[in-house]
């Protein structure tokens, strides 16, 4: 069967649509295919390769009254699913699982997926299953896990965009994994549920998870983190079954210098793939405003000034095109650059122009063994001299001034 136009099937005590041998199913572009009351499930794909690229709707599908497992769409047999860019696979309400992929075989997602109110799983993947998802894959209001991954060879690899919830029910796992799930470069995934993973779960995109239960990571399992984590709770990088390589960001606030404030905010993995760059009143800035050291585990500022008191921060992989991996905002109350070293840089954090007030100066008052840089803060006072002070040099950036007091004295050496 191949559908270019509009097929409806309502009220059927078997399958809405059953493949076999030698069959075709086919949804092409802008074609639509709606199954509603059908007793044994919605749409039973086996011996074939089912094609969607045009729009599916599954109402009401499954009873408990068949003999078999009452799914929206099943891929048994030497069955499986291609849902291609334009294709749209909606699965309102169905007695078991939304979505089950039960054979040795491969299923693609490049459109859009969406599970809503399963009485079991959103989605189900076993039977040495593969699953490529660059799509979208969106599951909420179900009964149980939202993604089951079961199997010795079964595996989801995600390049596109999965979220799972809000509606869940927070007792159950939005990702139950007992094979293989791997978020890709690219892979964004966001959950309100809890993870489970007793085999191998590795992270080189994002994942934002903001479940109030915990994480559970357990023995023979792998789970690794190559990219980056927003873990609202902190179950995820407390979990003692969990290796970090990448970033993983807690909520909280922090205040003061922006180095001790991205490190209280920041887990830094022993990765260098990373750089962090700044958007000042939520316009994308250009050039970086920290590296990450893979060597000392360390951030180090450069010396660009947001104008405002929020700092919002974006980590970016730079092997990758991926634009604003992930985005996160930290109030940081002076957000001014760290001292490495002799360096020192005046601040202003102290809305003084005050050269002997140490909270103006990123490392405390000047030193004759510093290097003393004064640049141009904008909203802040430049640095006043009104006593006598001995430094190693002195460098005084490009708007910025620097002025000295009738009787006081700066000798550089």
């Amino acid at each position: 069967m191949v559908n270019y136009g509009e097929i409806k099937i309502d009220s059927i005590r078997r399958y809405g649509i059953l493949t076999g041998t030698n069959s075709v199913l086919r949804n092409e572009e802008n074609a639509t295919i709606h199954v509603s009351r059908s007793i044994a499930g919605g749409i039973r794909v086996q011996q074939i390769e089912f094609y969607n690229n045009g729009m599916i709707t599954l109402d009401s599908v499954g009873s408990n009254l068949s003999t078999d497992a009452d799914f929206g769409i099943q891929c048994v047999t030497g069955g499986s699913m291609y849902n291609d860019s334009l294709g749209i696979i909606k699965v309102d309400s169905c007695y078991a699982a939304g979505i089950s992929l039960g054979t040795s075989l491969t299923s693609v997602n490049h459109g859009i997926i969406k599970v809503r109110r399963a009485r079991t799983n959103g989605m189900t993947i076993t039977t040495n299953h593969t699953l490529y998802n660059s799509g979208l894959i969106d599951i909420d209001s179900i009964s149980s896990h939202g993604i089951n991954i079961t199997g010795t060879s079964t595996a989801l690899y995600n390049a596109g965009h999965i979220e799972i919830g809000a509606e869940m029910d927070l007792t159950d796992f939005s990702i139950y994994n007992a094979s293989t799930f791997i978020n890709d470069t690219c892979g964004y995934v966001t959950t309100v549920n809890k993870l489970r993973n007793s085999n191998t779960f590795t992270n080189y995109g994002f994942l934002k998870n903001r479940s109030a239960n915990a994480h559970t990571f357990t023995s023979g399992g792998n789970t690794i983190n190559l990219g980056v984590i927003e873990d609202y709770t902190g179950f995820i990088s407390g979990n003692s079954n969990f290796d970090n390589d990448g970033i993983v960001l807690n909520q909280q606030s922090s205040s003061g210098c922006p180095m001790d404030s991205l490190m209280e905010v920041l887990t830094l993995g022993t990765d260098s793939n990373f750089v962090v760059t700044g958007i000042y009143a939520d316009h994308p800035g250009h050039s970086p405003v920290a590296s990450y050291d893979n060597l000392t585990n360390v951030a180090v500022q450069s010396d660009i000034f947001p104008v405002t008191a929020d700092w919002l921060w974006v980590f970016q992989n730079i092997y990758t095109g991926c634009e604003d991996t992930m985005r996160m905002k930290i109030l940081v109350s002076c957000p001014v650059i760290c001292a490495t070293g002799d360096t020192n840089y005046w601040t202003g954090c102290m809305e003084t122009s005050d050269w002997a007030d140490g909270d103006n100066w990123s490392a405390g008052v000047p030193l004759p063994t510093n290097d003393v840089i004064i640049p141009y803060l904008g909203i802040r006072p430049d640095p006043v001299l009104m006593v006598t002070s001995l430094i190693h040099s002195l460098e005084l950036r490009s708007g910025a001034t620097f002025g000295v007091h009738t009787g006081s004295l700066l000798t550089i050496e």
